[in-house]
């Protein structure tokens, strides 16, 4: 027994130092066929996470080509690039991205000259138009300085899973940015929301879409401001914390006052005091499609009740709906699909995802049978993202 398990462990041995010849084959001839046809690819995705052996063959810096391809590039993504500093040779030689995306960083981990090669690498692009950070840890505020040379050109900027516990000029290369369209912030922490403040001290004439999801604190006064200095251009709101329950958010009667028949798509913090304030804004939002009410914290019970009423109440141009109600159980859903005046392509009840009653499966497979008897069961119940 004792030389069979040396058979098989011998056996494992030569196994491994085949598959890692065949991956090591497999990679250089990725290589290979990157280096000879690297002169057609506009966009580049680098993904160092999973394929253990790539790490061993970084494919730009060394190649002849290299340099005019980098600048030819349009398109980067550079997701867990550890093996040099990969920034520094793309900042020497790139200079017409338009699409920059630089994903999964520990920002806390990576040294000041990281830093400064992340900025140099954004402030050399010419026409730089997307840009998007996922920074793990403290913020990058060296990279986000960069975006000063970038004021006339950028339309979209993401930010997400970084923390600011100070540094109230980390926003205000970005407030400079007066051509932008989307402004996404996702799972940040702010110590407060003067922050953010430059972002409100300033004008977007084309700004479409707001987008604070999931962030850590509290940053309603900014996204309101937002909402009221732009009013005119927006088109897509979307708001939710971790601290919601604690305020009173005042974004639905914001809306209400200041932008309401342009808007397309919409999630805000609810509360059963608003409900004239929702009245309001579906009775003259003839362009609303997607509609996501988070809430009403404590108050599920009186707004189930209410629901059929909402059903008149939707316009016809609502297509998606998602609705906080927890742990309740919503009775009255048979009247309330009868009574939409709407044909809804995805429904979702917060509840559902625990447990769904099976009244409500055959409920709910009656009403696609006869509004829409091409979509899926699974399809329908999708939540609003």
């Amino acid at each position: 027994m004792k030389n069979f398990y040396a058979a098989v462990e011998a056996r494992n041995r030569v196994n491994k130092i085949v598959e890692n010849r065949h991956t090591d084959l497999i990679c250089r001839a990725l290589c290979r066929l990157f280096t000879t046809k690297c002169e057609n690819i506009q966009t580049l995705h680098l993904n160092w996470n999973y394929v253990g052996g790539w790490k061993r063959y970084p494919i730009f810096p060394y190649q002849r080509s290299a340099s005019k391809f980098l600048n030819e590039l349009s398109e980067l993504s550079i997701y867990k690039v550890n093996t040099r500093d990969i920034f520094l040779d793309m900042e020497k030689h790139s200079k017409n991205l338009v699409k920059l995306e630089i994903l999964d960083y520990c920002f806390d981990n990576l040294p000041e000259h990281r830093h400064k090669s992340i900025y140099m690498l954004i402030k050399n692009q010419k026409n730089l138009q997307n840009c998007k950070l996922f920074a793990y840890g403290i913020c990058p505020v060296i990279p986000m300085k960069a975006l000063d040379f970038q004021t006339n050109s950028l339309i979209h900027f993401e930010l997400i899973y970084a923390k600011f516990p100070s540094d109230n000029n980390a926003f205000i290369s970005l407030s400079n940015c007066h051509n932008l369209k989307t402004l996404i912030i996702e799972y940040c922490y702010f110590e407060n929301q003067d922050i953010l403040r430059p972002l409100i001290q300033t004008q977007f004439p084309h700004l479409r879409k707001i987008r604070f999801k999931s962030l850590q604190s509290n940053a309603s006064e900014i996204f309101v401001e937002l909402i009221k200095k732009n009013s005119i251009s927006l088109r897509e709101l979307h708001y939710s914390d971790e601290v919601s329950r604690q305020f009173n958010h005042l974004i639905l009667e914001t809306i209400v006052t200041y932008s309401t028949t342009s808007l397309i798509s919409l999630t805000i913090p609810f509360r059963n005091c608003q409900t004239p304030q929702l009245i309001t804004l579906l009775s003259f939002s003839n362009q609303l499609q997607s509609l996501k009410l988070i809430g009403p914290y404590g108050h599920e019970r009186a707004f189930v009740e209410f629901l059929p009423v909402l059903a008149k109440l939707l316009p016809s141009s609502l297509h998606h709906l998602s609705l906080d109600l927890n742990w309740v159980i919503m009775n009255n859903l048979q009247q309330f699909l009868t009574n939409l005046n709407t044909r809804l392509f995805t429904f979702y009840i917060s509840g559902w995802s625990r447990r769904i009653r099976e009244r409500h499966v055959e409920t709910i497979k009656t009403y696609l049978q006869q509004y829409n008897p091409t979509l899926d069961f699974y399809d329908f119940l999708k939540d609003i993202t």
